[in-house]
């Protein structure tokens, strides 16, 4: 089934670190879309295969002006988003409000108040899914072996773990051994709570399993969970065996190097309802 062009309708791409935002662009570009992107200055540390205008986080009211100057009303939000101190946002006055408040909210909230100011101009913060449903992983196996019960039985201790805490705003993955959570994802990301679960793993058991899935009653819109070629390759190293996906929930970035990598690893990686 070929996927449906959208030929001069102009969307905004508002990019922060990593990959991912290229790869949304690269999507953009092949459905005929007419991207305007924002990369963040200081923030945005990738090359974009298409022009883009640089700007500072706390420039609001220029961020504003350069998508409203090109007609551009729905606006995507993509890669990853370090929360800089307010010194560092240096922030204009349409920006000061907003800084000081997302700075003492959550994420969840903090995110929530940014697309609530755009919206009082116009500008309306659209769900990925919407635009790039092709980059979310899918229910069922992608690549690897055919997971075991006690695979099956850690993945739905992740995946309830997920949903408790999701209620709390508290990450979006988690690595659980048999009965046994290892690690949650908090502030320091997905990686690097990989990197503390393998050191706690025991390798007398099954080998631990990573779940990762959207929070319970999250803006889909906004910082949707992702996972990529470094991931496999942090679980790789951490002896994690399989890794398990919101299906409909989170995107896969580079698709196919990423499962090119679980394959190098052996790695199974699969799409889970729930």
């Amino acid at each position: 089934m070929e996927m449906a062009t959208h030929p001069k309708r102009k969307i905004g791409l508002i990019a922060a670190a990593g990959h991912l935002p290229v790869i949304v662009t690269e999507q953009l570009l092949e459905l005929n879309y007419d991207p305007v992107i924002v990369a963040l200055d200081g923030i945005a540390d990738a090359d974009f295969p298409i022009a883009v205008e640089r700007i500072r986080v706390g420039a609001l009211t220029k961020i504003i002006d350069c998508f409203k100057a090109k007609a551009c009303h729905e606006i995507l939000m993509t890669g990853r988003f370090v929360r800089p101190s307010l010194a560092a946002i240096r922030p204009d006055l349409a920006a000061a409000s907003l800084a000081i408040k997302a700075l003492m909210a959550s994420d969840d909230n903090a995110l929530r108040l940014i697309k609530d100011t755009f919206k009082r101009y116009e500008l309306s913060i659209v769900d990925m899914k919407d635009v790039l449903g092709e980059l979310y992983v899918e229910s069922g196996k992608l690549i690897g072996r055919k997971p075991s019960a006690q695979d099956h039985k850690a993945i739905n201790k992740g995946l309830a773990v997920l949903r408790l805490m999701g209620h709390s705003d508290i990450g979006q993955a988690v690595v659980v051994q048999g009965g046994l959570v290892l690690a949650i994802e908090a502030a320091e990301g997905t990686n690097a709570m990989i990197s503390r679960a393998g050191a706690l793993s025991d390798p007398s058991l099954s080998p631990p399993v990573l779940v990762k899935a959207a929070k319970a009653g999250q803006d889909r819109s906004l910082d949707p969970p992702v996972i990529g070629v470094d991931t496999v390759i942090h679980a790789a190293k951490a002896k994690i065996k399989v890794i398990a996906l919101g299906a409909g929930e989170v995107l896969i970035a580079d698709r196919q190097k990423t499962l090119a990598a679980a394959k190098t690893h052996h790695v199974t990686i699969l799409g889970v309802e729930g």
